[in-house]
């Protein structure tokens, strides 16, 4: 499981619903002792679950009339303000606000891959490429990695493989290795893959919290005005001063 599967199926909140399967569960529970950021948001949403159930049972007991000593629901609604007031803004972007959680604008989505016809025979490394965006396709970005490792090591020049492997870096939330495997193309000028290697290296910068690197990206993808420019404009105009 990765992080885009984790948001994509909203994971997180049938963890705490306990709606998910034995299955989901291990596999989930194995992501997040790996992913900090998913990690973060589990604890976040799980205090924030908390401070909402203790208001519902204020609520009722206000609805009952029980004997209740009203210091202690006091005491429960301030301890619902606390929470809310430090984790909310972690969840949810403040109208007006003019910012939004670098986490949340770190995120992806996976590059469009059509496959082409192509023959039968050919390298080694174009076999492992086509192998490995098999699973690609299916958002099953982890397993892809491994084939597309195999493609690159055979022929470091093959810009395809090269590309998808930084995409499925940080897609399973290794950003750091979609840095470095992405700013390969970016050195290829003319490559029809630049603008994207831009875009997913801009996105990895967030990630790894160096908005200065991020900002650069992007700024370079607004100027070649390709497909991705107004989502690039949006990204930049949301990051802080």
């Amino acid at each position: 499981m990765n992080c885009f599967e984790v948001e994509k199926g909203e994971m997180i909140e049938s963890y705490l619903r306990r709606d998910l399967s034995e299955s989901e569960l291990e596999r989930l529970e194995e992501h997040l002792l790996a992913c900090e950021r998913c990690h973060q948001q589990l604890e976040d949403l799980s205090l924030l679950r908390a401070a909402l159930e203790a208001d519902e049972s204020r609520e009722v007991v206000e609805k009952r009339g029980t004997s209740i000593p009203w210091h202690w629901i006091g005491l429960a609604a301030a301890a619902v303000l606390i929470l809310a007031l430090i984790f909310w803004p972690r969840l949810v972007e403040p109208p007006g606000s003019g910012g939004v959680a670098i986490a949340r604008l770190a995120e992806v989505q996976p590059p469009p891959f059509e496959p082409k016809s192509l023959r039968t025979s050919g390298s080694e490394a174009e076999l492992r490429f086509r192998e490995a965006m098999v699973p690609y396709q299916e958002d099953h970005f982890a397993e892809a990695i491994p084939g597309l490792e195999s493609a690159v090591a055979l022929d470091p020049d093959f810009v395809p493989a090269r590309f998808y492997l930084g995409a499925s870096y940080l897609l399973t939330g290794e950003a750091r290795e979609a840095v470095d495997s992405l700013s390969r193309i970016v050195e290829v000028e003319g490559s029809p893959y630049r603008e994207w290697a831009l875009w997913l290296r801009g996105k990895a910068s967030l990630d790894l919290g160096d908005l200065t690197a991020a900002r650069r990206d992007l700024e370079e993808v607004v100027q070649a005005g390709g497909d991705l420019k107004a989502q690039a404009v949006e990204v930049l105009n949301q990051l802080p001063d």
